[in-house]
């Protein structure tokens, strides 16, 4: 086997190969870090998908590739490499669309919608009086811990589940037993809105560092992508 290179060597090379799986063996999300460089990505055959998969097409945005096929197909492609770049660019539609930090949270809003609106999930939670009977019939109201700092049982996951937990006391007007039902904090929704314009800002970093690093290694001025 090869030696393995950084993810900058990597992502410079005309033809990027996702496999499915990790070194571990494990679920790999590389594919996700391939779209924004506007190489070709060869997507080897697998039964693995993300959501987003539907948008992906064969010899559009990407390129299906398999054992018996891979060599053929990068033969042709550089025959025709007007055509690998074309393929390379829509690729980056892919993540403009969907991947992008705003993109996913607004994705994640757009399925629990309408997850709501198929359960009609409004005609109880809309009404706080019928929220709070109904949490109250079904969760163990007393019993109820919020959790801190995901990232922090991630990190530790040895260490004691209550240093990254509080009581969720049934006073505290965002629990869901909460008499009159519950309702959102103003520290829940400024920590939403912090979240969200940190996402924003970490895209738009992350594109203006692309931008320089092409820039560095092809000599042309770092002008935005449109």
């Amino acid at each position: 086997a090869g030696e393995t290179v950084g993810l900058d060597t990597f992502r410079r090379h005309k033809y990027l190969l996702n496999l499915p799986g990790g070194k571990s063996g494990s679920y790999s999300k590389n594919i996700n870090h391939l779209w924004r460089t506007e190489a070709v990505v060869l997507q080897w055959v697998a039964p693995f998908v993300e959501w987003y998969f539907p948008a992906m097409r064969d010899f559009e945005n990407h390129v299906v590739v398999a054992q018996h096929s891979i060599e053929t197909i990068v033969a042709a492609l550089e025959q025709h490499p007007e055509t690998a770049e074309a393929i390379g660019r829509a690729g980056r539609d892919i993540h403009d669309v969907f991947l992008c930090p705003h993109c996913i949270a607004d994705y994640i809003k757009t399925a629990l919608e309408e997850f709501r609106a198929h359960l009609n999930i409004s005609t109880i939670l809309d009404d706080p009086e019928k929220a709070s009977a109904f949490f109250r019939e079904h969760l163990p109201c007393n019993r109820m811990v919020e959790v801190t700092s995901t990232s922090l049982i991630r990190a530790h996951p040895d260490k004691k589940l209550d240093l990254w937990t509080r009581k969720f006391d049934e006073r505290d007007p965002a629990h869901p037993c909460h008499e009159g039902g519950p309702t959102a904090s103003a520290a829940a929704r400024l920590a939403h809105e912090w979240e969200h314009e940190a996402a924003v800002r970490r895209d738009v970093a992350a594109e203006a560092a692309e931008r320089l690093a092409h820039a560095e290694h092809s000599g042309s001025p770092a002008l935005p992508r449109r």
